[in-house]
């Protein structure tokens, strides 16, 4: 309290958010070149002898570079997050009070789902797709081809098939990231009518910045006519349509005239 009617508070706080890491190291990171050309996967060094070449080959196709990686898969977490506060409250009449204060808070990464970090990305996970070709293929009546109880066996699963890794989408998120801010302010208005009666008056305000989007990773970025095959003007035409990844671009703002 600096005065008989002026009331200041002063604070600061400092936050730290760092990544999710997988325990067994079974999570890879994409990152995009410039324009959504080329780019680098990031992946763990002790863990890349189980990373097929054909697999490898398939990301030189469209100018990916496989980097194993020791150390941290997604970047190194801000360290420079801190947000101050302030208030005050002045007496400025027997019957009024202005009251208004100012605070900047972060939010971290925690609005991502854990598959956001690359635990998703083959060859931790392998999503396949098989298309019978007749009515009876795996599964015959005579259980000739493939029986009840062997279920897929007939299934072609081979993670290695360039056929299904054409099919194989890639998640990742941007190395140098920033954790999303929300500065948040008013100023209020407090004035006795009578005894029992108050009218207060507020402006409520904020602003956000870095919000985390998902957008998709390999997309078309144009239209087409129709009829027109989309795979070769996908930014990866040798990879599946889809997969995620992660941008501090979203943007955000609120404001609002409060009486009560």
């Amino acid at each position: 309290r600096t005065t008989s009617n002026l009331t200041l508070n002063f604070g600061l706080r400092w936050e730290y958010f760092p990544r999710a890491e997988e325990h067994f190291n079974a999570q890879s990171n994409f990152v995009p070149g410039p324009g959504m050309t080329g780019g680098t996967l990031y992946f763990p060094a002790s863990r890349a002898n189980e990373v097929p070449q054909v697999f490898i080959d398939q990301l030189g196709l469209d100018g990916i570079a496989f980097k194993p990686t020791n150390g941290p898969i997604w970047g190194t977490a801000p360290k420079k997050d801190f947000g101050p506060r302030f208030g005050f409250a002045y007496h400025a009449l027997s019957n009024l009070v202005v009251r208004g204060g100012y605070a900047i808070f972060y939010g971290g990464f925690a609005t991502l789902p854990l598959n956001s970090y690359g635990t998703s990305n083959f060859p931790f996970l392998v999503q396949s797709n098989f298309t019978s070709p007749n009515d009876t293929t795996p599964i015959t009546s005579d259980n000739s081809i493939g029986s009840l109880e062997n279920g897929l066996l007939n299934v072609p699963l081979n993670p290695a098939n360039p056929t299904h890794l054409s099919a194989i989408t890639l998640r990742g998120s941007q190395p140098n990231w920033k954790d999303d801010s929300e500065q948040n302010y008013n100023l209020t208005l407090q004035y006795e009518l009578g005894k029992k009666t108050t009218l207060q008056t507020a402006y409520v305000g904020s602003v956000t910045r870095h919000l985390a989007l998902e957008l998709p990773a390999n997309t078309v970025s144009e239209m087409l006519p129709p009829g027109t095959k989309v795979v070769p003007y996908r930014f990866y035409p040798n990879f599946g349509n889809g997969g995620k990844e992660a941008w501090p671009w979203g943007n955000g703002n609120y404001n609002s005239l409060q009486v009560s």
